[in-house]
């Protein structure tokens, strides 16, 4: 999503080039680093939310770089640059600002989510089952109902009498 904000527009598009080389799949830690869900980071990425300058730095942080060198990445990569290597943040220590209980904590609470989202549906799949089985008893209802309608009534037998 490119926006009229010439600086988020830097801020995303090197968020994209960062993510898809050094994140790719570990997109889930980078959220945690940020202290922000895998799902929003997911909607930022495709341009569907809008990180807030305060998430932007979180985010940024968690990537390990200066916000001003990110920006710069993503200028020249709106150039259409092929940019040299971005050199990263002195501060390698990620959670340098959070503690290791609420890093711990926050882990443990995307687990207990997962735990709660599993549960749910698992719940959903049980009705739908319980659904499908009505409905299948009900196929077979009308189906013995039409068969029943298109079967010609047999003939008596006659007696000699």
């Amino acid at each position: 999503m490119i926006t009229n904000d010439p600086t988020y527009n830097r801020f995303l598009r090197a968020l994209q080039r960062v993510v898809e080389k050094d994140w790719h799949r570990k997109k889930s830690v980078l959220a945690l680093e940020a202290g922000i869900s895998g799902g929003y980071l997911s909607e930022v990425l495709n341009g569907n939310k809008r990180a807030s300058f305060d998430k932007q730095h979180a985010i940024v942080k968690a990537c390990g770089y200066s916000y001003d060198d990110f920006l710069a990445l993503g200028e020249s990569l709106l150039a259409g640059e092929e940019p040299g290597s971005l050199k990263k943040s002195s501060d390698t220590s990620l959670t340098k600002d959070v503690p290791t209980k609420e890093v711990k904590a926050g882990k443990k609470m995307e687990v207990e989510a997962l735990k709660e989202l599993l549960q749910h549906y698992k719940e959903e799949l049980s009705e739908l089952r319980d659904e499908i089985r009505y409905l299948r008893g009900e196929l077979k209802e009308a189906r013995r109902e039409a068969e029943a309608q298109d079967k010609p009534p047999k003939p008596e037998k006659k007696t000699a009498v």
